[in-house]
């Protein structure tokens, strides 16, 4: 599968636990931005020309304040270049940013799913993670969201300090009733060199010890399964043919161009892997891709760099790390960079489902992904 990821660095606020790509911004250009995306997108093409897209993904930052006659030419432009049908179109919205005439606009304009970072319907729990809606706010975005999409996920984060698993469950049984047909969620993590970072660090406040974890991880499968959802990816859940298809290619380790500042993007050319990056700083992207392009990074991995980025990913998703993707990613070394021996302490241990074919977390392993794929590489 083949994506296309756009990146919208903006934001009204930069949130203390988010560590992307994304500035404050009071004044833009929108017709050189409109422009330079459309010349990255055209760069691009020249070595995905044979390609058709399966998702289009707006990302960033806060794309629900792109104005949508950029989106609209960016979509046509899209569709100019590549052989495009049954196209997945996402958008990330922040609530706060939503209306009824917006999302009846980006409807208008192509976008067909939405992604929409409620994070939680508490007003103390928002006012500690940063966000600028209120619960009130959550819930209209959300029901003008499924007015106007059948496709729309709700963001929820959990395991935040002093939050009880009563509360959780809670959470989880409100945005059921409001049946979005995709839900992620996901664990709080602390990445440096944001705001909460440095509290943590400062032991202003802690974490949900890995018991309290756990219990968090299990209620959400349990509630989530008995509603139906398909947990095909360790934070993501979703209704028979709502899966998202764009982070599938990512998890799945396919092939996508990243435009705008910061995007990055995989490709294959010629059985060879090659990474590629934007230059991060929104008005460096802007000059560079208005002037030539504004790639900083195009470069091949080594077989043992792409073996390290496919497993951890794959571990994520329910069909797991494939031998034969292993094999052809490691080429003639792929044995070189695998641990075997761990792999079946691990399978003794039942961390994981070994067969000939691939290898797959059981739920135990689930709790503890990205240890075991450290386990399993060399």
């Amino acid at each position: 599968m083949f994506g296309i990821y756009i990146h919208w660095p903006y934001c009204l606020k930069k949130c203390p636990y988010c560590n992307f790509n994304s500035h404050i911004a009071t004044h833009i250009d929108p017709q050189k931005w409109e422009q330079a995306l459309k010349q990255e997108l055209s760069f691009f093409h020249q070595y995905t020309a044979h390609r058709t897209p399966a998702s289009i993904f707006f990302g960033g930052g806060t794309p629900s304040l792109m104005p949508p006659h950029i989106i609209e030419s960016l979509i046509n432009h899209i569709q100019t270049l590549w052989p495009c049908s049954n196209v997945e179109i996402s958008l990330e919205a922040n609530p706060l940013t939503c209306s009824q005439d917006l999302f009846q606009t980006l409807k208008s304009v192509g976008i067909n799913r939405i992604s929409l970072g409620v994070q939680s319907f508490d007003n103390r729990l928002l006012a500690f993670l940063g966000r600028q809606h209120t619960r009130a706010t959550a819930i209209q975005s959300l029901k003008w969201a499924l007015k106007f999409f059948d496709n729309v996920s709700c963001d929820l984060i959990y395991g935040l300090p002093n939050q009880p698993l009563a509360q959780w469950r809670h959470t989880l049984n409100e945005v059921l009733h409001f049946r979005p047909p995709h839900i992620s969620l996901y664990q709080l993590t602390i990445e440096e060199n944001t705001p909460f970072y440095y509290a943590f660090k400062r032991n202003d406040w802690r974490l949900p010890s890995l018991t309290e974890q756990a219990k968090f991880l299990r209620l959400t499968w349990q509630i989530l399964a008995e509603h139906g959802f398909e947990n095909y990816e360790i934070s993501n859940f979703a209704q028979p043919g709502k899966m998202c298809t764009h982070n599938k290619i990512y998890w799945l380790y396919g092939d996508y161009i990243g435009v705008g500042p910061g995007a990055h993007g995989r490709l294959t050319l010629n059985n060879i892997r090659y990474q590629t990056k934007c230059f991060r700083h929104p008005q460096t992207w802007l000059n560079k891709a208005l002037n030539s392009h504004s790639v900083e990074v195009f470069q091949a991995l080594t077989p043992q760099e792409a073996l390290h980025e496919y497993v951890p990913l794959a571990l994520r998703v329910k069909e797991g790390v494939a031998w034969e993707r292993v094999q052809s990613l490691g080429k003639e070394k792929h044995a070189d960079f695998i641990n075997w021996i761990n792999i079946q302490h691990l399978k003794n241990l039942y961390f994981l489902h070994a067969t000939d074919t691939n290898i797959s977390l059981t739920e135990k392993g689930r709790m503890v992904a990205d240890a075991i794929a450290k386990e399993i590489l060399t």
